[in-house]
This record gives structure tokens, sequence and C-alpha cells, in this order.
């Protein structure tokens, strides 16, 4: 009997495993699918224009294995605000013709520096409202 229970509980333990190993792909996928990823390597591209030639390859690679550390991350955080189910949904609208349209659009050149346009001007009426009250 003891070993008909311990088979069950090692069955559900690997089968929990793998459901998790499931929801936490999806999870990135869904990172990947918004454009999360893509937005970070975009900012990134602002920051590194001043890295010679030859030492962008060695950054780009470290970049990428931190830049998965934090999607890593976020995909846990994100595990323990929404479903798998939750997830899966946000996926299919991704695959959808109006969720392509949506990431084709934000995930494009033009939008993103026009979008860090109005927040780089949003920050400065932010900063100049600040000086307003600290004073």
């Amino acid at each position: 009997m003891k070993k008909f229970l311990f088979a069950i509980a090692f069955f559900l333990i690997a089968n929990a495993g793998f459901a998790q190993d499931a929801f936490k792909k999806d999870v990135l996928k869904f990172l990947e699918m918004s454009g999360v990823q893509n937005s970070y390597k975009k900012a990134m591209e602002q920051y590194t224009q001043d890295i010679p030639a030859e030492k962008k390859a060695e950054f780009n690679k470290e970049f990428d294995a931190s830049l998965k550390g934090l999607l890593d991350k976020m995909a846990d955080l994100y595990m323990t605000k929404l479903t798998h189910d939750d997830v899966k949904a946000v996926i299919k609208f991704y695959e959808s013709p109006a969720g392509k349209k949506v990431t084709g659009v934000s995930q494009s050149n033009e939008f993103i520096e026009k979008a860090t346009a109005l927040g780089q001007e949003w920050g400065q009426g932010v900063g100049e409202m600040l000086q307003k009250y600290m004073q």
C-alpha cells in the first residue's frame, strides 16, 4: 500500500511540474508576442551606440543572457497573478488577426520612436510640475 501511495504522490508531483513548465513556457511566449522582449532590445539600442564595433557582439551576448534572466523572473511574477488559462487566452488573442495588427503596430520602429518622444515630453512636464511643488 505504501508503494502505491508513493507512486501516486510521485505521479502527481511530476504532473504538477510538467504543468508548471508548460505554464511558464506559455508566459514566456506571451512576453515575446506582446513585444516586451523586443521593447527592451530596442530601448537598449539607444544606449549602446557608443560601444565600439569590436565589442558589440560580446555586449549583445551578455545582454541577451541578462534579458533572458529578467524575462524568466517576469514570467514567475506573471504566474502569481494570472492563471494558465488567462495566458492561453492572451496568446490566442495575439495569434488572431487583430492581435497581430496590434503587435505589428506597437513594435514598429516608427511607433516606438513616437511613443518614446511622447513619454519624454510627458516626463519633462512632470519634472517641471515636481519642481513647482518642491519649492
